[in-house]
């Protein structure tokens, strides 16, 4: 089922009220007495299935479902939160120092650690739930995707560039990526949002940067991730202590 969501200043409105998952809802239009649509950029993304524990799903006819938006984004557009791979809250400054599961520096891993050359060793790979940032924000099922999920979502779907390149000053640039299902036709849209380095958001608008719940066992000071720009997507692997972001499925 497709949808046409029109943005402005940030918010999606559709051509429907929904009600019943107001934690990540999308507004209703009569709330927007007045705006012409005509000033809009559109986007055309298939609407929720429905909704678990407050949040929107669409089905891509996948092993999992995939969230409608990003952790502490409110319409697919919008960036949302950042998160180092496996702390569960954001936070202002994403470093080597502080991240939570060492003790300071990549060669002392306190957890998710093959290597003693790493730090100390517990053969953990798959992060647990109460580190994975999408179940204990969201609830329920909700967790973050695995590698393997990840890979899932590139090889069954049609990865389509787009950008909203209106030249009308009041509707807000944004862009990424719109994935369909090659099994059911049903999309989602992953925004280039970017990774946070220190206190710093780099490469938003030309990149995208997921976190997987996977480790990399070669390096487990780093996890996999699901990278993409323009011309191209592609799992690899980043430093945990990077802020990235996160799109939470359901099983």
């Amino acid at each position: 089922m497709k949808k046409t969501f029109y943005y402005v200043l940030g918010f999606c409105i559709g051509a429907m009220s929904l009600t019943g998952c107001d934690k990540n809802n999308i507004n209703n239009p009569d709330d927007l007495d007045g705006i012409n649509n005509n000033e809009y950029a559109s986007l055309n993304i298939s609407e929720g299935d429905s909704c678990v524990n407050g949040y929107y799903y669409v089905d891509l006819g996948l092993s999992v479902k995939w969230a409608t938006c990003n952790i502490g984004a409110m319409n697919p557009e919008e960036y949302g939160d950042y998160f180092a791979w496996g702390e569960t809250a954001p936070k202002t400054d994403y470093s080597e120092s502080n991240y939570k599961h060492s003790n300071g520096s990549f060669r002392t891993l306190t957890k998710y650690c093959n290597s003693d050359l790493f730090g100390t060793v517990d053969d953990k790979t798959t992060l647990e739930m109460s580190d994975d940032a999408a179940h204990v924000i969201w609830g329920d099922n909700w967790r973050m995707p695995t590698e393997a999920e990840w890979n899932e979502l590139q090889t069954n779907c049609t990865w389509t560039w787009f950008e909203n390149t209106t030249d009308d000053t009041d509707s807000m640039y944004f862009s990424g990526n719109i994935i369909t299902s090659n099994k059911n036709g049903n999309s989602i849209f992953l925004p280039a949002a970017g990774y946070r380095d220190g206190t710093k958001l780099k490469r938003e608008e030309f990149f995208g940067f997921y976190w997987s719940s996977t480790l990399y066992e070669y390096f487990p000071c780093m996890a996999m991730y699901m990278s993409f720009y323009k011309r191209d997507h592609d799992i690899t692997n980043f430093f945990r202590y990077d802020g990235a972001s996160i799109r939470p499925v359901l099983p």
